[in-house]
C-alpha cells in the first residue's frame, strides 16, 4: 500500500484517508452526476490494459459501483502543449488548460523471491478519463480547451490569424466523450549484490481520440471577418499521442518518484509527456456576418494530416474534497470530485491544487510539477509525423 500512496503528489495522510473512504464504499443505485455537464462514468469490470490481465497474484480493483467512480475518483490537473501546422509552417504553444481527470487504478503485489528480471513488488494499471474544463463563459462547462492562436498565410498570400479550440466530441446526451489513457508500470528484480531495490518498467502510454476543431475568430489581412455561424471540422479530427518507454533503476534509498523525468515518460498520477500528431480535416459552416463562406480559406490554411503535437500533463494534484451543493451518495463518506466549471487557473483557491504556487508537486523531485513548464518554440520547419506506432 505504501507504493500506492506514493503515486499521488499529495500528503500521505490525506490520501490514506481518501483511500479508506474508497475501500468502504459499496455498490448502490445509480447516483447523480458530480457536476452538470459531465457524463456518468461506469466502473470497468477489469483493468482496461491487457498487460495486467494475465495470470499472477490477485488484482485489487478500484471500485465496485458507480458512486465511487463518479464521486470519489477524481484527480484533476493541468496540461499544456506545443503543436505545429504543416500547412502554415507555424509552431504554436497550446495554452494551459485545466482538466478534470477521473482515475481508477488496479494493483497487485508480486513476491520478492523471484528470478532476476521477473516482476516483483507492486504492479499498477490505470484507467484515466479526462475532460477539459471549458474556459469561463463557454456554452458548455466541460470539453473545450483553452483558445489557441495560429498565424498563417491563406492561399499562399493572405496574412491570416485564426483562433481555434479543441473540442471533445459530444455523445448522444450532448455531453463530452472522455479522453482515455491506460498507463501501466511494474518493477523487476535486479541482479544479486546490486545496490538497486528494483528496476521500474514504464511502457508507453497512448492516447488516441476523435476531436472537433472549432474556429472562434479569424482575422484576414488584419481585419476580423466576424464569424457568425458554427465554424468547425466536426468530430472527424484525430488526436494520437504516446509517451516513450522508460526503465528506471531505483537505488535502495530511493523511490521511483524521486528519479522519474516527466518530460521523457508518463508515470501514473505524476503526469508526463505525450508526443504524436493531430490531424485537422476540412472546415465547414464558416459564414461571416456579411454572408461570405470562409470555410475554403480555413481549409486551405489549416487542414492537414499528422501535424506534430506534444502534450505535457502536470501532476494530477488538484483535488476537490468539497461536495458543494450536490448531495453525496451515502456510500461515499470522503469525496474526490471533479473541478467545478469555470476553474481555469491552478493558482486560484477554487482549483484545490497542491503546491500550484510554489511547484514542484513532489518534494523529492523538482521535475514533477503541478504546473508544467511551457514549451520553447522550435526554429525548425514543421514536418508531418510519420511512422507513428
Amino acid at each position: 500500500m505504501r507504493g500506492l500512496v506514493r503515486r499521488i503528489a499529495m500528503p500521505a495522510v490525506v490520501i490514506a484517508v481518501a483511500f479508506s473512504g474508497l475501500a468502504s464504499a459499496a455498490s448502490a443505485a445509480e447516483p447523480d452526476k458530480p457536476q452538470p455537464g459531465l457524463p456518468l462514468l461506469n466502473c470497468p469490470s477489469q483493468a482496461p490494459d491487457p498487460r495486467i490481465n494475465v495470470p499472477g497474484p490477485e488484482i485489487t480493483a478500484p471500485c465496485n459501483g458507480p458512486a465511487v467512480v463518479n464521486f470519489a475518483s477524481w484527480y484533476n490537473g493541468t496540461q499544456l502543449g506545443l503543436t505545429g501546422s504543416t500547412k502554415a509552417q507555424q509552431w504554436s504553444r497550446v495554452p494551459l488548460t485545466m482538466v478534470a481527470a477521473n482515475a481508477l487504478f488496479w494493483y497487485r503485489t508480486w513476491p520478492d523471491n523471484v528470478p532476476v528480471g521477473e516482476k516483483t513488488g507492486t504492479e499498477f494499471s490505470y484507467n484515466t478519463r479526462t475532460f477539459f474544463v471549458s474556459p469561463e463563459g463557454s456554452d458548455q462547462p466541460y470539453g473545450l480547451s483553452a483558445p489557441i492562436t495560429v498565424k498563417t498565410v491563406a492561399f499562399g498570400a493572405i496574412p491570416t490569424q485564426v483562433t481555434v479550440q479543441v473540442a471533445q466530441p459530444l455523445d448522444s446526451d450532448g455531453l463530452p466523450e472522455p479522453l482515455v489513457a491506460n498507463p501501466v508500470d511494474w518493477a523487476t528484480k535486479p541482479a544479486p549484490g546490486s545496490r538497486l531495490s528494483k528496476i521500474t518498467q514504464i511502457p508507453s502510454t497512448r492516447l488516441s481520440a476523435r476531436v472537433n476543431i472549432k474556429v472562434l475568430s479569424i482575422q484576414v489581412d488584419g481585419r476580423d471577418v466576424g464569424l457568425e455561424d458554427s465554424c468547425e471540422t466536426g468530430p472527424d479530427g484525430r488526436l494520437d499521442v504516446a509517451s516513450d518507454d522508460a526503465e528506471v533503476p531505483v537505488p535502495r534509498n530511493k523511490q521511483t518518484e524521486d528519479l522519474i523525468d516527466p518530460e521523457k515518460s508518463f508515470y501514473g498520477l505524476v503526469g508526463g509527456r505525450l508526443n504524436g500528431s493531430i490531424s485537422i480535416p476540412a472546415f465547414s459552416g464558416c459564414k461571416t456576418r456579411l454572408g461570405d463562406d470562409v470555410s475554403p480559406l480555413l481549409t486551405s490554411a489549416l487542414s492537414s494530416e499528422n501535424n506534430p503535437l506534444s502534450v505535457q500533463i502536470g501532476a494530477l494534484a488538484c483535488i476537490d474534497f468539497d461536495g458543494g451543493p450536490i448531495p453525496l451518495p451515502t456510500e461515499v463518506p470522503f469525496p474526490l470530485l471533479p473541478l467545478a466549471p469555470g476553474v481555469n487557473d491552478p493558482r486560484d483557491a477554487d482549483s484545490s491544487c497542491v503546491a500550484a504556487k510554489t511547484n514542484p508537486a513532489y518534494a523529492n523531485n523538482p521535475k514533477i510539477k503541478t504546473i508544467p513548464d511551457q514549451f520553447a518554440l522550435p526554429t525548425t520547419p514543421v514536418e508531418p509525423v510519420t511512422n507513428q506506432e
